[in-house]
């Protein structure tokens, strides 16, 4: 796409013009070719992307419609001068991840930090801790707290002795998405 400067008397042409298009962002002017529809029949890939950001779409509506949600993406697109319903669409299409579930400090007992590194494009909304017993038993589970960006959570409950827990970590955005990550301990 090619970024043109116009005289003043041209600053707010927007449009189509023969094969052209004429685009305004955040001050500056764009020109790009008229783009053509293809006349093949779209792939089963192109088709679910076309469902992906159709969905994102919708959530985004969704959020515009609603002061409160909206206020996080506008504040973001002014700080990073970019579109903040692009923004809601990109958190949409993009899902957290839990990328490390620390034990090292984990002894069985109750108050042991368990730590967890989980990230997203626009920031987490909460991350649940679940101790499972060997059966798969939910032994406990709490949210985790958001310590200086790391999110840590204290046991509630004394590990039993002689059984291997499995510690998942779930990671949940403002979309909604959720992913897990679990991690063996033996007491």
């Amino acid at each position: 796409m090619a970024k043109i400067n116009f005289n003043p008397w041209l600053e707010d042409v927007r449009g189509a013009y023969g094969r052209l298009v004429f685009k305004q962002r955040y001050g500056q002017m764009f020109v790009a070719r008229k783009p053509r529809p293809s006349l093949l029949p779209p792939t089963e890939m192109q088709t679910r992307t076309r469902e992906s950001f159709a969905a994102a779409s919708r959530y985004a509506q969704g959020v515009f419609a609603d002061a409160a949600r909206r206020q996080p993406y506008v504040d973001a697109g002014k700080a990073q001068n970019t579109n903040p319903f692009t923004l809601a669409m990109g958190d949409f299409l993009n899902l957290p991840e839990v990328k490390e579930v620390d034990l090292s400090d984990y002894r069985g007992r109750v108050g042991d930090p368990i730590r967890v590194t989980a990230t997203d494009d626009f920031g987490l909304v909460s991350v649940k801790v679940t101790i499972r017993s060997e059966a798969g038993a939910a032994l406990e589970q709490g949210l985790a707290a958001n310590v200086d960006g790391a999110w840590v959570y204290h046991a509630t409950t004394v590990a039993p002795v002689d059984q291997t827990l499995t510690i998942e970590a779930e990671a949940k955005d403002r979309p909604g998405h959720e992913r897990t990550r679990s991690e063996t301990w033996h007491a």
